[in-house]
Formats: C-alpha cells, structure tokens, sequence
C-alpha cells in the first residue's frame, strides 16, 4: 500500500491545528430547532476532495435537495474543479474549489472566503463526519443554518447536527443529513446520477459509432473496460490482458472498448481503445455501452452514474461501502477465483441482464 505523501502529512497536520484554535474562539450554539425551508435560497455545500469518486457520492444528497427545495440554488466548494462533470446538475448554480496549492496563497484563500459570504447563504452542509477542512469552513463561511452530523467529544461549527446513520455505503450515509429538514419528508433516490442531457447520451452514440465504425448494433453487446485504478484496488495489465482475451475467444457477440486513463496506454491492438480528457464526454461515452468492467475507481462510480450496467472487480475494498448502486450493477470478487472463474461469472452477469 502507497504511503501517504509529505504534502498530505502537512496538509493535514495544518488542519487540525487551526481547527483547534478555531474551535477555542469560536462558540458555535446548537439550533434544536429543524430547519424551516420556506427561505431556504441559496445553498453551500462543502467537501473538500479531489476524488472522482468522492465527488459523485454527492449527488445523491443534490438530487434529494432538488427534490426537497426545488427553487434553491446550490454552491459545491470542493477540492478541485468538478465544474465539467457535476456543474450541469439541476439547480447546481456555481463550483468553487481550492486545493492543496492554494495553502501557499492565503490571499487567495481570504478572497475566495470573502466571496463567499458576500453569497448570503441561508444553509452550509458538511456532508462528511472527522472532515477538518469541511469544519474549517463551517467556521469560516456565515450561513443562518449550518448543517453536520452529531460528534460527540469533538469540535463542530455545526448549528443543526443529525445522528450519523447505520448506512455503510459512503455515497448513501450524507442522505441522512434530509431528516433535519421541517415539514414533509421526501424519500431520497440512492443511487448516482450526473443528469446526463439527451443530446450529451447522443454524442456518445456517435463517438461509439464513429470508433467502432459499426451503424448499428442491433444484435452486439459493447462492452468498456477500464484498468486503471489507485494503489492496491489496481489490478495488474498482465491479469485484464488474459481477462480480454478470455472475452474474445468466447465467440459471443462482444465489441470490447479499452477506455484508456490519461497517460496511459492500450493494452492489446485485438480490441478499440478510446482515451477521454473531459470526464462528462467520458460519462456520455459510457451511457453508450451495454456494460463496464473495471476495478474500484472513480470512472466505475461515472460509469454507473451514467446509468451504464457496472461489473465491478472487486480486490481489497468493501464493496457495502464503495461498491456501484445502480440497480443492475454487480460484483465480482476476484479473491481466491482463478481468471475462468471470474470470466464464467462475468458471462453470467451479461447474459441475465441482456
């Protein structure tokens, strides 16, 4: 496993110092009261990450506030610019982000936290628990309500906190934070979904078409593969180059597609292969194919925001939490399976959910 670099160290280090001194100066009064949504206008929700992954588990909880609060505007401060992937959302108004770089600029910083209050939100949401950063800017960003789940013996800039539910999975647990909200409750969609327009689901049918050279494909299944993946959820070329060529001495009527990560490179010149820089063109890629296969990563999240039918391989991380939540996505745990074990029960997935 990767160890953890010095910047991050630091980073963090940084953090929990200045969420301590905050803490000290700062005397944050708890609301009982629920929050009243009838002046709710202008919403900020704060997660300070750069992962694929990370980001999209948000839009469970965007929906349910799109849903719950159809005429309010919400603001996303994360960890970098996500505007490409996740700022055509309904009632996504405006991204902001900062990273690590910006801890070398605090003029920055002071500027982007002043533009920020100038914004007059009614609601700040921290939809993470022990996050220091989400509570660095709980303190620092004015908000009438100020929304965070309960942490007992720990610092919170929270004015209305929730209980942190029983849920394991990472992108659901946020959707508990809608039980603070007065009046009628709403049951909340659990699954990912970046609302993919029609005409972006067309421009993907038309890059697959243009790739494959095929008009139509009518009695074809598309499949996309992704191998790249962060630290021990990697699997290695060696296992998905006899992976694919299981797949192609099949026989079945399979167009298998190499989508290739940044920097990167093709693994065999028996099959198409695609590289993608804009991760919304990569999801409207996606929404084009019949199934994905890949290990745990943020492009498999995509991939199943994108309503695509997910086969997830599956090594070191828990699938109750990481695992894709579209209704046909499955899992496979490649632990302890030889590579015909896992192609058999590959071709039964396919072949139950065509």
């Amino acid at each position: 496993m990767a160890k953890r670099p010095l910047h991050s160290k630091i980073r963090r280090f940084l953090s929990r110092g200045l969420y301590s001194l905050l803490g000290k100066i700062i005397n944050t009064k708890l609301k009982n009261d629920e929050i009243k949504t009838d002046h709710i206008n202008r919403i900020l929700i704060t997660r300070l990450n750069h992962r694929i992954g990370n980001i999209l588990f948000l839009t469970p909880l965007i929906k349910a506030l799109e849903k719950r609060l159809p005429n309010a505007k919400i603001d996303l401060l994360l960890g970098a610019d996500f505007s490409a992937l996740i700022g055509q959302m309904p009632n996504v108004n405006k991204i902001y982000s900062i990273n690590a770089r910006s801890l070398k600029n605090p003029l920055k910083i002071y500027t982007l936290i002043k533009e920020l209050n100038s914004n007059n939100y009614d609601l700040l949401i921290s939809p993470t628990k022990s996050s220091g950063s989400s509570n660095i800017s709980q303190a620092l960003i004015k908000s009438e309500y100020k929304l965070g789940f309960r942490e007992e013996k720990k610092v919170s800039f929270a004015n209305v906190v929730v209980e942190f539910p029983d849920n394991n999975h990472e992108a659901l647990f946020p959707l508990a934070l809608m039980n603070a909200f007065a009046g009628e409750k709403i049951t909340p969609e659990p699954y990912l979904d970046i609302s993919l327009s029609d005409n972006e689901k067309n421009e993907g049918k038309e890059i697959l078409k243009r790739l494959t050279g095929e008009a139509k494909f009518d009695d074809k299944i598309i499949i996309g593969i992704f191998r790249d993946a962060r630290y021990e959820k990697r699997i290695a070329d060696s296992y998905w180059l006899e992976y694919i060529n299981e797949l192609i001495k099949a026989g079945h009527n399979y167009i298998l597609v190499d989508i290739i990560a940044p920097g990167s490179h093709k693994i065999t010149d028996e099959i198409f292969s695609i590289s993608f820089k804009n991760l919304r063109q990569l999801a409207s890629f996606m929404a084009a194919l019949d199934f994905f296969i890949s290990a745990d990563t943020g492009p498999m999240h995509l991939a199943s925001a994108a309503k695509t039918n997910v086969i997830a391989l599956f090594n070191k991380t828990s699938p109750d939490k990481f695992g894709p939540l579209g209704g046909n996505d499955r899992i496979i745990d490649i632990n302890n399976k030889n590579i015909d074990e896992v192609f058999a029960e590959t071709v039964n997935i396919i072949n139950r959910t065509k």
